[in-house]
């Protein structure tokens, strides 16, 4: 009996241990399209921190210095971003987003294409150590609000 009971607290602990074990271990794969189709992401998504587009539309207005990074295609960018956002493209974040930003601590604003990208970059942020990172609701959640979109000033990672 008492080896049963060992038995069962232990198959519990590994069940209730396992998202965290993940979450420390999962390794994202750039080179690895369909990992953008993942459900993992869409649990990670759900858990980043969001911040309104008029929240970030106030901060740029008023110039306060958080960077804003757009993680889409270079193709993408140059049709049209918020303004003052720096390019660093999904696949190049893994080496490119340290450098710029050493500081794991350092508030951040992200946004890619759509909500799925955003939450392939989250999973990487987290992965790499940031925790003060949040997610703005796409560029289309920028342009459906009617703010200014920027075709000029381009400033790639």
């Amino acid at each position: 009996m008492v080896k049963l009971i060992i038995v069962i607290l232990i198959v519990v602990g590994i069940i209730l241990s396992a998202p965290f074990a993940y979450r420390e271990y999962t390794v994202w794969d750039a080179s690895n399209p369909a990992d953008d189709d993942s459900r993992v992401n869409e649990l990670f998504l759900a858990f980043t921190p969001k911040v309104n587009v008029v929240d970030v539309s106030a901060s740029v207005d008023a110039n306060l210095g958080t960077p804003l990074i757009d993680i889409r295609s270079i193709e993408e960018y140059d049709l049209g971003h918020i303004p003052g956002a720096v390019l660093i493209p999904e696949q190049e974040l893994y080496k490119e987003f340290s450098n710029k930003f050493p500081e794991k601590n350092t508030k951040i604003f992200v946004y890619g294409r759509n909500n799925q990208q955003s939450a392939v970059a989250t999973r990487l942020l987290r992965n790499m150590g940031y925790v003060s990172f949040y997610l703005i609701n796409g560029f289309s959640g920028w342009q459906k609000n009617g703010y200014k979109v920027d075709k000029t000033n381009s400033m790639y990672f």
